[in-house]
């Protein structure tokens, strides 16, 4: 049995099973308006763009499950960019499932006033090519069963 780290802001039971494809979800809810971050959408379109054309034997980060390998990345992850979620010990359902290791960093955002299209294709190629791994995530088709909870969030204010 292999170990994953995943973040999710649910209170999950050991034993507990998180599909995959949370985060198409999440983007394919977007609505048109003033909120929300629409370059998110804008980079993962480029992502799947990138995926579908030159890796499509790898699985699309639209309709997968995301985990990290370390506990150490996890926790800089969740310091970043989800301090309100919860930390989980998790394991594959189906070890078997088609996975990729990419960058994480590959995947977040580019640097400001950079040209925006080119810069986001080549970190996708990077991304599915595998290489530049400087922390690592990994994406499986598979469901992911909760172990454990390691952290959890903080509490919501309480009148």
């Amino acid at each position: 049995m292999t170990v994953f780290y995943h973040s999710a802001p649910l209170l999950l039971e050991s034993g507990s099973v998180i599909q995959p494809g949370n985060w198409g979800r999440i983007l394919n809810a977007y609505k048109f308006s003033n909120q929300g971050n629409p370059w998110l959408v804008a980079r993962e379109m480029l992502f799947e763009s990138v995926r579908s054309s030159q890796f499509p034997h790898l699985p699309s980060r639209l309709s997968s499950s995301y985990v990290f390998e370390s506990l150490n990345d996890a926790n800089r992850y969740m310091g970043n960019f989800t301090p309100w979620n919860n930390l989980y010990e998790v394991e594959f359902v189906d070890p078997a499932a088609v996975t990729h290791r990419g960058c994480f960093d590959l995947a977040s955002n580019p640097p400001e006033q950079c040209d925006f299209m080119p810069v986001v294709a080549d970190r996708a190629r990077q991304y599915w090519s595998g290489i530049n791994i400087t922390t690592p995530e990994v994406i499986t088709k598979s469901a992911l069963r909760v172990l454990g909870m390691l952290m959890s969030a903080p509490a919501a204010y309480q009148p």
